[in-house]
């Protein structure tokens, strides 16, 4: 089994934002396609988790539809460890365009001993720019099968490592970093 693998979440619904935020145009390319530049430089094996994944054929990479429908992003992240044929999974969002290089190495880098890597910055997890490893799968599943959806619901369970503000800010500015794009105001 290697290492680690990395997923992209783009099922969501956007309904904040109104249309299909994953597709949508910023700046000449879809949205997407920001988070797949940055991550392909670290992380060479990729995957897309989406309902109606016809539309991310042209990216080249494999896509799987959802295994739980209904519970939101932590059904994307069951579905990344379910079908991930690797260790760890990175799990990035579709609508993180400002993702930072040298974080991802260094969130790899100190993964070893961990079952979750992820930021901690004003009292809230990143959940989805965070490394989980197969040992995760287990409490989720058991936990969506009480049917719980809250992503940190079962972190009580696993060997978590959080990295705070000042540990990311030596790589880039976390406002920046982690700015998820849920309305089209927010592209200002």
């Amino acid at each position: 089994m290697s290492k680690i693998s990395a997923t992209i979440l783009a099922g969501g619904k956007s309904k904040r934002f109104g249309l299909d935020k994953s597709m949508y145009i910023y700046k000449g390319k879809p949205l997407i396609e920001y988070v797949i530049d940055i991550v392909k430089t670290a992380i060479e094996d990729i995957s897309i988790i989406a309902d109606n994944g016809d539309r991310f054929e042209y990216l080249g990479f494999p896509v799987f539809p959802d295994l739980v429908h209904e519970i939101g992003p932590l059904g994307g992240i069951y579905t990344a460890l379910s079908t991930s044929k690797t260790e760890k999974v990175f799990i990035f969002a579709c609508d993180m365009p400002n993702l930072n290089k040298n974080l991802i190495e260094y969130m790899i880098s100190i993964s070893n001993n961990y079952d979750i890597i992820i930021p901690f910055l004003n009292s809230n997890y990143e959940t989805l720019h965070a490394i989980y490893s197969q040992n995760c799968l287990k409490h989720i599943k058991k936990y969506i099968k009480e049917g719980k959806r809250k992503i940190t619901g079962f972190f009580d369970k696993v060997n978590v490592r959080r990295m705070l503000n000042d540990e990311i800010e030596k790589y880039s500015d976390s406002s920046l970093i982690f700015k998820n794009i849920n309305y089209i105001e927010d592209f200002d």
